[in-house]
């Protein structure tokens, strides 16, 4: 049974395709990284609120990076815009924010959306992040 109340994510869990809504592309199990569309949808439930961070790891792929240059990655939840992250160099990124008090409340699903701009080209699908994870940590 997945856990509802986790406040994290990883692509690789098991249990990965119960929080999400919508926007990350399937593969087989146990792939630590997922290709996201320009717009990723998350729900997560954490128990406590106080003093989270919001956190997320993924790469913006590099070859698809030299045509773009830099991105914007919109992070919201609950419909509040957290950030506006500029992306300035391709590859591995870990991000991290305070989430402003009174924003989340403990025990109630948070609806988390990641939406790159401009998506990145492959192959003449449009695509966001390479996701490792997603949530909250103190």
């Amino acid at each position: 049974m997945p856990d509802p109340d986790r406040p994290m994510i990883a692509m690789g869990d098991l249990d990965w395709k119960s929080h999400v809504i919508d926007g990350v592309l399937d593969g087989p199990d146990g792939e630590t990284y997922r290709w996201c569309h320009p717009k990723a949808q998350f729900r997560l439930t954490p128990k406590d609120v106080r003093g989270l961070v919001f956190y997320t790891r993924f790469i913006v792929v590099d070859a698809q990076f030299r045509q773009t240059g830099a991105v914007t990655l919109t992070i919201s939840m609950n419909g509040h815009t957290l950030d506006h992250a500029r992306i300035a160099r391709g590859g591995d990124q870990d991000y991290e924010r305070p989430v402003p008090s009174g924003w989340l409340t403990a025990g109630q699903p948070v609806i988390i959306t990641l939406d790159l701009a401009p998506p990145l080209s492959f192959n003449g699908d449009e695509l966001g992040v390479l996701l490792h994870s997603v949530g909250f940590k103190r």
